[in-house]
């Protein structure tokens, strides 16, 4: 794990931490690297994500880091301003967690969760902010990691972990998960190209709102759900789940590439 300098853990500090680096928002990064640097630490970062696609397939989801666009994308769907505890989740060689930072209030903190090694040390070696944690671990410890760092329920969890390579029961305990670890009112993205995880979250949540972003490879549905502030009442609650649960088996949520049969492409939630 990585951590940067601001966040103080509870006495121990979790296993696989390190710490990181990226300006607060606002304020300038000392020693801009020069535009060829830049460009040489790109290419370096489409290397180092290829291969770990190749040598962990189940755990990366695509071959190519996202775009700038899918950043953008997700960085106006998380709704960061006010965001105290920003979760991610599969932030692959960092591209997202950047973008995440550069949008972030200076106070919050951002965890990022990563199970290639690879990529965690990517992310340790191009990155130092002191609002970030690189953990080691799975998705499935988001509530163990959380409570080690001593950090709120988390505002916003995003991810990019292929739910559609995981085995289903692994699928729906994740999801389960970052349900009961959201804040009232938080926000669970997903940015994915099969619709596997909203098969996972939506028993546990309410129905998803989605979007396409066609600019990236490949292009990807952006998932968006709101965790209620008030659970729903004990008599509506199991009829409420039910529900969500039928619309699942029956396939109201699409798997794979989008059809005229799955509805509108774009659902606005503003």
């Amino acid at each position: 794990m990585t951590r940067t300098q601001a966040a103080t853990p509870r006495a121990r500090t979790p296993a696989g931490a390190t710490p990181a680096m990226v300006a607060p928002r606002g304020e300038p990064a000392a020693g801009q690297p020069s535009r060829w640097a830049a460009a040489r630490e790109s290419v370096r970062d489409r290397w180092e994500f290829l291969k770990g696609f190749v040598h962990h397939p189940n755990q990366v989801a695509s071959v190519v880091a996202s775009s700038a666009r899918l950043e953008a994308q997700l960085v106006r769907t998380c709704r960061l301003p006010g965001a105290r505890c920003v979760v991610e989740l599969g932030p692959g060689t960092g591209g997202t967690t950047r973008a995440l930072l550069r949008a972030l209030d200076a106070q919050a903190r951002l965890l990022a969760v990563e199970l290639c090694p690879e990529f965690l040390a990517r992310i340790g070696e191009r990155i130092h902010d002191p609002r970030l944690i690189a953990q080691h671990g799975s998705a499935e410890q988001i509530a163990d990691f959380v409570a080690a760092w001593d950090l709120p329920p988390p505002d916003v969890v995003v991810s990019g972990i292929p739910f559609s390579t995981l085995p289903a029961a692994t699928g729906e305990r994740i999801a389960a998960r970052i349900a009961s670890v959201l804040a009232p009112g938080g926000r669970f993205v997903a940015y994915q190209l099969r619709a596997h995880v909203a098969r996972a979250a939506t028993p546990v949540l309410e129905p998803p709102t989605c979007e396409w972003q066609w600019l990236n490879i490949p292009p990807l549905r952006v998932f968006s759900w709101t965790k209620p502030v008030h659970p729903p009442s004990p008599t509506e609650h199991p009829a409420r789940r039910g529900q969500r649960q039928l619309q699942v088996r029956e396939g109201a949520l699409p798997v794979g590439p989008w059809s005229p049969q799955d509805g509108p492409r774009r659902h606005d939630d503003s």
